[in-house]
């Protein structure tokens, strides 16, 4: 015998719970009803510009220290895009992000 059919010879085919008439109909509205009034708040960029400085100045301070040390053409443009790249990771700022606050001072 299988699970399925000691549990349905047990329990039966029956559903015990059930939910009122109509209470599916209004649910969204109470709910949406009982949520607090928020305003949207404005987000400043003031982090975003400092971490932005911060990674420029370490990014071209790297690429000076790296083509400085380096005389060789092709191993200083592939060391300098590899910083500009790992400065732009360390920096968390995605497209994304960038033209939404582009878009919300229009």
């Amino acid at each position: 015998m299988t699970e399925e059919k000691y549990i349905e010879l047990r329990a039966g085919k029956s559903m015990p719970y059930r939910t009122p008439e109509g209470y599916f109909e209004g649910l969204t509205d109470s709910i949406m009803a009982s949520l607090p009034k928020t305003t949207k708040r404005r987000r400043s960029l003031w982090p975003y510009t400092i971490v932005a400085a911060v990674t420029g100045i370490v990014a071209m301070t790297s690429l000076i220290i790296t083509l400085s040390h380096n005389d060789t053409p092709n191993s200083t443009a592939q060391l300098s895009t590899e910083y500009i790249d790992e400065a732009l990771d360390y920096a968390l700022i995605d497209n994304q992000e960038i033209a939404q606050y582009l878009t919300e001072n229009e």
